[in-house]
């Protein structure tokens, strides 16, 4: 089925990076996969028979092992984990208030990218949801906070990088 509405290109790219993790597709597969991915959640979306659950499970399929090295001191110490531990182990900013900021911002840009008509307020209330479930005992279990950190990675490599292309054009060229 083709999808009303395709994704963007980034939004395609950070699916099929996710999609990609810990599997043995090449990217063009993972493109593929993640392609089928949009088009047939698209339809269960149209027709209300999807839930967080189902994504969870269709994706969780394809998480990488979260007992390899690299996530050694990116994991909480019991789940579900909390704001608190999600910013102290993957977000990582200097102080408490960058932490913040920086994932109000990335949260600005997920509902920005998703097609939402406010995505400041959407990123407000996306963390406000995270610390309504934080009193309730935590919101991240352990799929949802390997998804989460790698889409926030993915997204600040991203940032990261963007911000080195525009400092280097900044700079003018050295005389020779």
């Amino acid at each position: 089925m083709k999808p009303i509405k395709a994704p963007d290109t980034k939004t395609l790219a950070v699916l099929a990076a996710i999609v990609g993790l810990g599997s043995k597709k090449r990217p063009h597969e993972s493109v593929q996969y993640a392609w089928e991915l949009w088009c047939e959640s698209e339809s269960l979306v149209r027709r209300g028979e999807i839930d967080a659950s189902w994504a969870i499970e269709r994706v969780g399929d394809h998480l990488p092992d979260i007992k390899r090295p690299e996530w050694k001191d990116r994991l909480p110490k019991r789940f579900p984990a909390t704001l608190d531990d999600f910013l102290r182990l993957i977000v990582k900013a200097k102080t408490p208030a960058d932490s913040h900021k920086r994932l109000k911002d990335y949260f600005h840009d997920v509902c920005a990218e998703t097609g939402s008509k406010d995505p400041e307020g959407d990123a407000v209330k996306s963390i406000e949801f995270i610390k309504d479930l934080d009193k309730k005992g935590g919101r991240f279990k352990r799929r949802a906070w390997v998804l989460e950190a790698r889409s926030y990675d993915a997204w600040w490599r991203s940032k990261k990088s963007g911000k080195a292309r525009e400092s280097a054009k900044s700079k003018s060229p050295k005389a020779s």
